[in-house]
């Protein structure tokens, strides 16, 4: 090492200012640090959710706007399984909510109004006959063919409904507000012109009805 021309040391094999030397090699020592400190926090995650019963393999999780089921928990990353298929890596360290789907789906209850011109076997038989292609048509989504729960009256009100129960893959819930409800729909204004929108309900619950 020689002394430059202002008195600044001098890397003599590089030609390389020891104040720029110096300089540089505190800013690697920070990413290092910072590089060191996000894998510290994502090994520290890690551990929690390996101990803890927040996050189990197999699981149908919503985790920083991702849903998929969780492949697995290493120390960096969680993996999980989107409805596409694809493999999503997330860093431990970003992971703050963690949303878990009971029994890992959900569950779409339709309710369809009868008005009492309509004849219930029917109207019923052509109800099951949408809501079985619906299905046939969405079986990524759809996880099982659905249920029809029965017609029931409503207390103190002179009018029934019929419940259809969607078990579905979460996150897909406008297949059945957008798509089946507007089926329903044609089917129950051929059988009663004057049938509107809201005669159709969506609800949902994750227990069974």
């Amino acid at each position: 090492m020689v002394t430059g021309a202002k008195g600044i040391p001098q890397l003599k094999e590089f030609k390389v200012s020891l104040k720029t030397y110096l300089a540089s090699a505190s800013v690697i020592g920070l990413a290092i640090g910072f590089g060191t400190q996000g894998f510290v926090q994502d090994v520290i995650s890690g551990l929690t959710l390996i101990f803890s019963d927040a996050l189990n393999i197999e699981d149908l999780v919503e985790i920083s706007g991702q849903v998929g089921r969780v492949e697995k928990i290493g120390l960096r990353f969680t993996t999980i399984i989107n409805i596409r298929g694809q493999r999503v890596f997330l860093p431990n360290r970003n992971i703050s909510m963690i949303s878990r789907f009971q029994r890992g789906v959900i569950r779409a209850y339709v309710d369809v109004q009868m008005p009492q011109e309509v004849e219930e076997e029917v109207v019923t038989k052509a109800l099951k006959t949408a809501a079985e292609a619906t299905y046939s048509q969405h079986k990524a989504v759809i996880l099982f063919e659905p249920d029809f729960l029965g017609v029931f009256p409503v207390e103190n009100f002179a009018w029934k409904y019929l419940r259809i129960k969607f078990t579905l893959w979460p996150g897909q819930e406008p297949l059945i507000e957008s798509v089946f409800k507007q089926r329903v729909i044609s089917i129950m204004k051929h059988y009663s012109p004057d049938y509107t929108d809201w005669m159709v309900v969506v609800s949902y619950n994750a227990q069974e009805a």
